[in-house]
């Protein structure tokens, strides 16, 4: 998997980042449901996403 196209976001969770349709608090919204953000993946989920400019316009 290309890692700047997927990030973990929790133990048993890697979700594809152009499947993101939105991301409040501690979840992740994706098509199928949503995914808990874990603690210890929280930073990283939210760096990876920000650096590459998701839900910029």
């Amino acid at each position: 998997m290309p890692s700047d196209q997927f990030v973990c976001v929790h133990k048993s969770f890697i979700v594809a980042i152009s499947g993101i349709q939105a991301i409040e608090n501690n979840r992740i919204f994706i098509a199928d449901g949503i995914i808990p953000i874990g603690d210890t993946y929280h930073y990283q989920s939210f760096s990876m996403v920000e650096k590459i400019g998701w839900g910029n316009n």
